[in-house]
């Protein structure tokens, strides 16, 4: 008209529809933004994870490799501690995740129950594995289906661990005072044990032993007789991580076990 332009009652109706579009688009574009900067993230962040030594140079260290893959900038802090520090460490707010290897029994107890619920801690099993030894594979015993554990006691034992703190074979061996053990995280001097001394090797976690570069193609691994079953998992607090770094490693981790 001769004082301007206004919308017909068709355009009324359009231009309602289209600035609703406008805000959706807007929203989206911010929504888009922050995936951006999360897969940013992703690329370049850190992972931490305390983790028990049995696992660190097998399950871990194959998963690691893997994920180096999709994210070569990412940035692993790991420590290896015993099942117990692990709890502690990732319950007090030091560690955000744990991955351990630890027998049933020992998981079960009263006292491991109670911290776990002291600390809000969940416990995700992963897998699962059967207590083994390693003996010389020209040994009789490499010859058994399995080995009772009396039998096993009998001998002279190293345990593949750190001989400078804790391990799960502590709480488990106390109730046979006699068993001679020592503990190591050195692969040559745990072969020269078994070779050349005698030694058998106590293993919890094996199938993953199996593929570690420290163990010696001339053992064999026999599973304990006894059903003493072996839980692989992940320790972690209740509420959600919010990280999706560390999330995407875990995804890696359970990818790892399964292969």
């Amino acid at each position: 008209t001769n004082h301007g332009e206004s919308l017909t009652e068709a355009g009324v109706k359009a231009q309602a529809v289209f600035m609703g579009m406008a805000e959706q688009l807007g929203a989206l574009k911010k929504e888009l933004t922050r995936y951006a900067e999360r897969q940013i993230h992703l690329e370049e962040g850190a992972i931490e994870l305390a983790t028990t030594l049995e696992l660190s140079s097998t399950l871990v260290d194959g998963a690691m490799r893997q994920f180096y893959q999709s994210y070569p900038n990412c940035i692993f802090s790991i420590r290896e501690y015993d099942f117990m520090d692990i709890l502690t460490i990732v319950g007090k707010g030091r560690c955000p995740v744990g991955v351990f290897c630890i027998l049933d029994e020992v998981l079960a107890e009263e006292s491991v129950q109670s911290q776990l619920a002291h600390f809000g801690l969940t416990v995700e099993k992963l897998g699962s594995d059967r207590l083994m030894v390693g003996v010389r594979a020209d040994s009789p015993l490499a010859q058994k289906e399995s080995l009772p554990l009396k039998q096993v006691l009998r001998y002279p034992l190293v345990i593949y661990n750190s001989s400078l703190e804790a391990c799960w074979h502590d709480r488990f061996l106390a109730r046979y005072p006699h068993t001679k053990v020592i503990k190591t995280n050195r692969a040559a001097y745990l072969t020269e044990l078994v070779q050349q001394k005698g030694y058998l090797v106590f293993i919890l976690n094996g199938s993953s032993m199996r593929h570690s570069p420290g163990f010696s193609a001339g053992l064999t691994l026999v599973p304990i007789k006894e059903p003493l079953k072996v839980t692989i998992g992940l320790l972690k607090r209740r509420e959600p991580l919010d990280d999706p770094l560390t999330e995407a490693f875990i995804t890696q981790l359970k990818a790892q076990l399964q292969q």
